[in-house]
Order: C-alpha cells, then sequence, then structure tokens
C-alpha cells in the first residue's frame, strides 16, 4: 500500500510516492514489482515499483472548467505516465521506448482489460461482425488506454471516442502522444490525420450519443468519471440509457465500468439502481468480476436481438475468435479467460426490496437453464464471482 502526496505545484513539480509496508512485508513487496518491472514492464505492479522507486515529476497541469479539477499528467520512470483530475487517478499509460507514443495496450487498470475482454466477446457473438464495418464507441478519453487497444485489436473497425473537456483532449495528445484524429482538425496526436488510430469528438456523451443514427454502433463503452471519482449523473440517467439502446445494432451492447460493493452499500445500490433502469430501457444485463480488484465491475447490457443469452464458452470462443486475427492476437487468450467469468444478471425481487440477482451460467447456452433464468422472480443471491474451469 502507498501513500500519494498531496500534488498542489504546476509543471517541473516532483514528488515522491511512500510505502506504508514495513519489515518483511515492505521486501515482499519490493521484491514482488521489482520482479514485474523486469519480466512484466507493461503490469500494474511495474508500475507501482517505478511509482515507489522513482521520484515523480508533473509533466502537465491544467485547470477543467468541466468538473474535472484540475488535470495532470505525472511521469514515473521513462516509459510510465498517469492522469488524474486533482488527486482522483484516472488512468495509466506506458510509452514506447523513444517515448514517441503511447503503447496500444492495456497497460493500465484490469477493469480495462475486462471490458475490452467484454467488448471482444459480445461483438464475436453478433453474426458478420467483420464485414459489415461496425463502430465502437468510448465515453470519456482518459490516457486513452482502451480506445488504443481496441483500434489495435480490430484494425478494420471503426473506433471513436467521444469527450467533453478540452484540457484532457490536449494532455492526451501533447503529453501522452495518443494517435487520434479530433474532428474538425487536420491533425493527429503524433502526426498527420492519416497516422491516426481512432478518432476523437469533442462533445458532451450523452448529447453525441442522442444525435447518432439509429442502429449504428456494436458497442458503447462507458468509462467516465469526473474529479470526485464519480461518473456525471447525465450517463446514467433513462434518457441516456435509451439513446445507447436506439443507437446500438441488434445484439450490440453497453458496456460499462462501475463501483462495486458488498450487499447493501451504497455502491451496490448504486448499481442496482442502474441495473434497474437498464432493464426499464428494454436491455438484458450480464456482469464481469474484475478479479483483484473487486471494487470494480464490468456492466453489460445488451440490446434485443442478440440472441440466446450465451453461456460461459460461448463467450470464450466468441472473444477468441474477435482477437485471433488482428494484432491484439496476443490477448486472445486473456480476452477468453476474462469473459469466460461472465454472469447472468437481472433485478430481483418486489416493491423496494428488490437487487442486482447474479447467476453463473451454464458452460453452454442451454434452453432449460435460461427459461428457469427469466422465470425467476424473488431470488436474492449475494455477489460473488465464477471462478475459471
Amino acid at each position: 500500500m502507498c501513500v500519494e502526496p498531496v500534488i498542489s505545484g504546476g509543471v517541473g513539480t516532483r514528488f515522491a510516492v511512500v510505502s506504508t509496508y514495513s519489515g518483511p512485508r515492505a521486501l515482499a513487496s519490493f521484491a514482488r514489482n521489482g520482479a514485474a518491472a523486469l519480466l512484466r514492464p507493461q503490469s500494474e505492479e511495474a508500475f507501482a515499483w517505478h511509482a515507489e522507486q522513482r521520484e515523480g515529476v508533473v509533466l502537465f497541469a491544467e485547470r477543467s472548467v468541466h468538473g474535472n479539477g484540475i488535470v495532470r499528467v505525472t511521469s514515473h520512470g521513462p516509459r510510465w505516465r498517469r492522469m488524474l483530475f486533482d488527486s482522483v487517478e484516472q488512468g495509466l499509460a506506458y510509452l514506447r521506448e523513444d517515448e514517441s507514443e503511447a503503447a496500444p495496450v492495456l497497460a493500465s487498470f484490469q477493469y480495462l482489460r475486462v471490458m475490452a475482454a467484454a467488448c471482444a466477446a459480445f461483438c464475436g457473438l453478433r453474426p458478420n461482425t467483420r464485414l459489415d464495418s461496425p463502430r465502437l464507441l468510448c465515453v470519456g478519453l482518459g490516457t486513452a488506454a482502451l480506445p488504443s487497444f481496441l483500434a489495435a485489436a480490430y484494425p478494420s473497425l471503426r473506433v471513436e471516442a467521444v469527450e467533453h473537456d478540452p484540457v484532457v483532449i490536449r494532455a492526451a495528445r501533447e503529453v501522452l502522444h495518443c494517435r487520434f484524429a479530433l474532428r474538425g482538425e487536420a491533425c493527429a496526436g503524433s502526426g498527420a490525420a492519416g497516422d491516426a488510430t481512432f478518432t476523437v469528438t469533442r462533445a458532451d456523451g450523452a448529447a453525441h450519443v442522442a444525435g447518432l443514427e439509429e442502429g449504428s454502433l456494436h458497442a458503447v463503452l462507458l468509462d467516465a468519471f469526473d474529479a470526485k471519482g464519480d461518473t456525471p449523473p447525465q450517463l446514467l440517467q433513462p434518457p441516456f440509457l435509451s439513446d445507447c439502446r436506439r443507437a446500438l445494432a441488434p445484439g450490440g451492447a453497453l458496456v460499462c465500468n462501475l463501483f462495486n460493493g458488498r450487499a447493501g452499500s451504497g455502491a451496490r445500490r448504486s448499481l442496482g439502481s442502474l441495473s434497474r433502469r437498464l432493464e426499464a430501457a428494454g436491455f438484458e444485463l450480464f456482469t464481469l468480476p474484475v478479479v483483484g480488484q473487486e471494487e470494480s465491475v464490468v456492466l453489460v447490457a445488451r440490446q434485443a436481438g442478440g440472441g440466446a443469452r450465451p453461456g460461459r464458452q460461448d463467450l470464450r470462443r466468441a472473444a477468441r475468435s474477435s482477437l485471433s486475427g488482428g494484432p491484439a492476437r496476443a490477448s486472445a487468450a486473456e480476452a477468453a479467460r476474462l469473459a469466460g467469468r461472465v454472469r447472468w444478471a437481472r433485478v430481483g425481487g418486489r416493491g423496494a426490496d428488490w437487487s442486482l440477482v447474479e447467476k453463473r451460467p451454464p458452460r453452454r447456452f442451454s434452453a432449460a437453464a435460461a427459461a428457469g433464468w427469466d422465470a425467476l422472480e424473488d431470488a436474492t443471491t449475494a455477489c460473488s464471482w465464477c471462478e475459471d474451469d
């Protein structure tokens, strides 16, 4: 565990992250993270080692007028970069060796890998995914780790992002060297617009989705937080959810990064509330755990018309198939493993006594299991996650 300093200075400010571990525990943490820095330099443990062992430097600091406080980018070692809104961490980036651009890998939080796996799996369930030029939309840019990875994983697809804060866009382009085309401008982050790997639109996310054509998206990925660590409320309300459903093609999915918690906790109640709105908007629900970061959960809301509810093996195969032919095929095995942890989800109970219910599905689609699940009314199963099998 580390104690984060309060970073109050501007560009050039140096600071240190202090570990609270001592004795054998400190030695074990140092050894584990040090080994990761050497053997798996793009892992979160490697970032932790650089953050603890190297002095951090503020590379970018600018106040936002869109509720994000002071947007900062800090460096930790020669290749790691971190974005913060005030003191709230928003994402990590791992630069290429010459520091020319952010690497298109998920060198960041585990939840991003789970979101990418969910996207690969549910897009892979759709027929002719590779043939009809589907579009993926990321709501929220941050360090651009997610759209960069998706653009590399799906080179034939149109990956787009929408971000309302010009300060975040500027930080991603100028400091993290992300390669994207900004709508309305001729230049991309590190070169001409022709070098861009995805497109960014500067706009409010809810307004942007409301203006999209019906059935024009295969997936919407929601990963947007402000300086308080909260998802902007307009992105959790019925108008936005209904607009997402309208913009998604049959079988398309809304993939959300959300906070999770124990039964009865505020985070769990908020998750249940959103789930109830999603069901009311006509979605069917799935959850994927973020193992090792159980305070997070990835909630998938699938548009009607996607066929029967998939089993664990169905999603594993779909994820592996989606990624096996692209530059990110090395990620296919991990995506299949993460997608296989899926749970069927729905809102159960009656009146004010409702809750989000999750069930480990069968390995493959089972009409009997699906019928029993659809008939469920008063289940109150606790939140847990499935083990690999």
